[in-house]
């Protein structure tokens, strides 16, 4: 059964057109486009089709051909109301004259049928393809189609596809010819569209500096801009695909690059789906074959869904070949100034080491030489030679901590140390400078500070001492004041800011920045008015960075400067309060000479008695003095003035302290029960008020030195390779009346102890633990002694101190990490040698008669190498002879095993006999040895390769 039609609303008067040729082109078109029925038959059929107004009328055509003669009649009826819905159909004759238009068409061109008829396609073609579409109706050819542009009567353009069909006579002449035009106008609209987005991407792609390819994943490359074909150098799309099977063909394998190239999941590591690329450099050779560099990046677009779905790669790629290359270049010159610099440095530091040896031996002499018998004019020639050779090793030393600094060989230790007691020694030294000079000095170092931080104290010393010893030198008049002041405190660090200020020349604005840089000063004049090398700041800079701080300056030239830094210290467990303020309830009476030099010094003792919460007043006379009942009384005097009104009677009952310029003679004239010289410290003001006796405060710690050793009734082991160690620790431990047990190495450590606990069922009382030792080392006997200990259920461990040389950052902390109870470094400070046993074995102290030291005789006649050992190990002269020996014998054992390994290039056994000298000359003084062994000793464990022969032989310089 045939499906219904919509009516047309045909005009009756319209003549009917030729329905059969009409039925043929209609038939001729659905043949091209439809597909076979399913029924295995195979029938034509014919289809009137609109790409976008799809109607479709199937009809079994052979049915229709072969049916009764009516029925061809209704069915052509049926298919010209078909096309007149779907296609504009006009019939011309042999010159183009339209001799039939459908509903369809009229409408939609705008005219009435009877404008059309007789008319050319003139009337509504479009002029540009006037001509063609004329020569196709008048064209005898059989058939032709294409699109053609009409006008409609309103103007409009209208794009139309046309099937074109001719009808012959017998003869084959052209009668006419039957044209079907669909309307595709949408379809053309739309494709322009899209052509003109394929063209402003393709403009956009093209504009990109950098290359873009777009790539659709299993098929390939879809397009490269134009930057790509100008770098590599192909015609186009087809010659690359000609030459190269992938897009990544044209990338190279290179060390500094990454291998995407040579990857089978490269797309997906540049767009992060197979693990992020750690570089996404690439290398490839250009159009001329110079390898150029890029920055390669890739992003996935996926468009559609199931089996429509696609997926595309966008990769860019940026050429850094230039800036790749100055990198490079920039990377080449920073190292070849590395390598230059430490090459300079290197030669600076072996020169500074040349020029030490011969200086420690001038400068020792010279010493004896000014004890000796020499009229005026000598003495003057060898203070002038002291003071030469002095500021020379001042400027060598400057040198060394530069190169130091400059090759990166400088550490900064992280040790136990009180910050106060550092200071306070240095500003000692400055006393006599500054008195020369006629400028006061004065010291403020906060006693709240507590009593053992963390650090190094060696650089903050260094670094102050710098700063302190500018501050006087461009001073002439006026004052230098050093402040070292707490100003935040928690459980675990305090921040302490030291600052030095002087009266001297100051800065000008425009030469602050340049100060800190090395072989720098402020003007030329300054160099050589006050000599110097330019490094002393800039040393200063580097060192107080490198302790995680700034050193900044404030200056007004030609009236002063003021240097400051902060340090954020870690507190030890150790660190206690400095003072005890339940001891201090006293009031002060302070009477002040009234100058200048008085008063600044005063300003100072008000702070450090703040500190101490001490109640205090200024008195001017006697009356004064009864009205507030003072308890003790500070006299501020700048000469031997003498207060007249403090009579007898009031000496009796108050406690009289007088502050005095420093280096005043006759201290008795101020018939005072305590002397201070100025600058005063916290420590001289604390003792003056709580100590008793009648002295100057210089002189407490000096007595409190000189009080006998304690001794003590026990057992110690000591664990030391080292010959010279042994006897230095032998030494010490004999005058607090110890004989020790000696171990070599670790195992015979262990062994000391399980045999001590077999036959007396005991423990020694302290072990003295060195770290570097032959056999078994030091942490690992810990170890064992600590578990030999666990089995037998010992309830009282015994402690262990380690004993070593390696007094570097952390090492203290690991070894008590280990389970050592305490640490000793070496070169063996005295104090705190004495301190340590204290600590331990305080409860085995014995009572006993104070023992003299001979050294105490000997040292005001001797000031030779023994004496000084002496002095420093608080052992007899003859003692310090004994171990001076020792080690003078040792050392030729030494040098020969230095000798032996430096010839196998054996660096192992290099840094075992180096670090058995550096603790053993350090503990006998050889300070400058202990340095260069702990060189050797660093530069064989990092492996490095140096002259480890002329390193040893300067080592025996100093030695000598």
């Amino acid at each position: 059964m045939n499906p219904k039609l919509p009516k047309t609303g045909r005009d009756k008067r319209r003549p009917r057109p030729d329905i059969g040729s009409m039925v043929a082109a209609a038939r001729s078109e659905a043949e091209k486009i439809l597909n076979a029925l399913t029924d295995g038959r195979n029938p034509k059929l014919l289809s009137g089709i609109n790409p976008y107004r799809l109607v479709s009328i199937l009809g079994d055509i052979d049915t229709l051909e072969n049916s009764a003669p009516q029925a061809p009649i209704m069915r052509s009826e049926e298919y010209r109301e078909i096309v007149d819905t779907t296609a504009f159909v006009i019939k011309t004759d042999a010159q183009g004259k339209i001799l039939y238009a459908n509903d369809l068409f009229c409408r939609s061109l705008g005219y009435d049928y009877a404008d059309l008829i007789g008319r050319s396609a003139d009337v509504y073609c479009h002029p540009d393809n006037l001509a063609m579409y004329e020569d196709a109706l008048k064209s005898p050819k059989v058939g032709w189609s294409g699109e053609v542009k009409f006008l409609t009567k309103s103007g409009k353009e209208l794009f139309v596809e046309l099937r074109l069909s001719k009808d012959f006579d017998p003869s084959g002449n052209l009668i006419g010819s039957i044209a079907i035009h669909y309307d595709i106008s949408d379809k053309i609209l739309h494709r322009n569209i899209a052509k003109q987005h394929k063209e402003l991407n393709s403009i956009i792609l093209d504009e990109q500096p950098n290359i873009v390819a777009v790539l659709e994943k299993g098929v390939g490359i879809i397009s490269l801009n134009r930057a790509f074909f100008k770098t590599f150098g192909f015609k186009d799309l087809n010659d690359f695909k000609q030459r190269q099977k992938s897009f990544f063909d044209i990338f190279s394998q290179h060390e500094d690059s990454c291998s995407i190239a040579h990857s089978k999941w490269w797309l997906d590591m540049l767009t992060g789906a197979a693990g992020q690329m750690a570089d996404r450099r690439v290398k490839a050779h250009d159009a001329d074959g110079v390898l150029r560099t890029f920055e390669v990046n890739a992003k996935i677009l996926s468009l559609g869904k199931g089996s429509h779905l696609r997926e595309y790669y966008i990769v860019s790629l940026n050429d850094i070949t230039a800036a790749q290359k100055e990198a490079d270049n920039a990377k080449e010159e920073a190292n070849e100034a590395h390598r230059e610099s430490y090459a300079k440095s290197s030669f600076l530091a072996n020169m500074s080491h040349e020029i030490r040896t011969p200086l420690n031996g001038i400068i020792p002499v010279v010493e004896l030489l000014e004890e000796g018998v020499l009229d005026v004019g000598q003495k003057e020639y060898v203070s002038v030679i002291k003071r030469s050779a002095q500021s020379l090793l001042s400027i060598i030393n400057d040198i060394l901590d530069f190169s130091k600094i400059e090759t990166g060989a400088f550490e900064i230790d992280n040790i136990d140390f009180d910050l106060v007691e550092e200071l306070e020694s240095i500003t000692d030294l400055f006393v006599a400078k500054a008195h020369e000079k006629g400028i006061d000095f004065c010291v403020f170092i906060d006693p709240q500070i507590p009593t053992c931080t963390m650090g190094d104290p060696k650089r903050i010393k260094q670094v102050v001492t710098n700063l302190v010893g500018n501050a006087i030198k461009f001073t002439e008049s006026g004052e230098v004041s050093v402040a070292a002041e707490l100003t935040a405190r928690d459980e675990s660090h305090i921040t302490v800011r030291i600052a030095v200020k002087d009266t001297g020349i100051g800065i000008r604005s425009e030469d602050v920045s340049d100060i800190f840089n090395p072989f720098t000063q402020a003007d030329n004049t300054i160099s050589r008015k006050f000599g110097g090398t330019g490094l002393g700041l800039s040393i200063s800079k580097n060192l107080v960075e490198m302790m995680g701080s700034q050193l900044q300056v404030e200056s007004i030239y030609g009236e002063g400067s003021r240097f400051y830094f902060e340090l954020d210290l870690p507190l030890c467990e150790s660190g206690k309060n400095r003072v005890d303020i339940d001891n201090m309830h006293k009031t002060i009476g302070i009477y002040i000479v009234d100058n200048d030099r008085a008063r600044r010094c005063a300003s100072t003792l008000f702070r450090y008695l703040d500190s101490f919460l001490l109640n205090y007043v200024e008195i001017h006379n006697r009356d004064e003095v009864e009205l507030i009942c003072c308890d003790i009384m500070i006299v501020v005097s700048t000469g031997c003035d003498f207060i007249e009104w403090i009579d007898d009677s009031l000496r009796e009952r108050l406690r009289i302290v007088s502050i005095v310029p420093a280096n005043t003679k006759n201290r008795n004239r101020f018939r005072s029960d305590a002397v201070i010289s100025m600058p005063i410290n916290g420590s001289k003001i604390y003792d003056a008020i709580l100590d008793n006796r009648y002295h100057a405060t210089e002189d407490i710690h000096k007595i409190a030195a000189s009080e006998p050793a304690a001794r003590y009734n026990a057992s110690v082991l000591v664990a030391e390779d080292g010959k010279t160690n042994r006897s230095v620790v032998q030494a010490l431990l004999n005058r607090l009346g110890i004989e020790p047990v000696f171990a070599e190495n670790g195992f015979q450590a262990v062994e000391a102890v399980k045999d001590l606990y077999y036959k007396e069922d005991r423990g020694f009382d302290i072990i003295l633990m060195d770290i570097h030792m032959p056999v078994m080392g030091g942490e690992e006997a810990t170890r064992q002694i600590i578990e030999h200990e666990d089995r037998m259920g010992v309830d009282r461990k015994t402690p262990i101190v380690a004993l070593t040389a390696d007094a570097i950052k952390g090492r203290e902390k690991k070894y008590l990490d280990q389970g050592m109870s305490g640490f000793i470094s070496k070169p063996i400070d005295r104090v705190k040698f004495d301190s340590v046993i204290a600590t331990f074995l305080g409860h085995l102290k014995e009572v006993s008669e104070p023992v003299v030291s001979s050294s105490d005789q000997h040292s005001l006649q001797t000031n030779d190498k023994a004496s000084r050992i002496a002095e420093t190990l608080g052992v007899d002269v003859e003692i310090a002879e004994m171990l001076l020996d020792d080690f003078y014998a040792n050392w030729r054992e030494y040098h020969t095993l230095f000798l032996k390994a430096i010839n196998e290039n054996d660096l192992d056994e290099i840094a075992r006999v180096a670090h058995i000298v550096k603790g053993s000359a350090g503990s006998l003084c050889f300070y400058e040895a202990s340095e260069i062994a702990e060189r050797i000793e660093d530069h064989a464990k990092e492996r490095d390769e140096v002259d480890y022969k002329t390193m040893c032989e300067t080592l025996e310089g100093f030695l000598k």
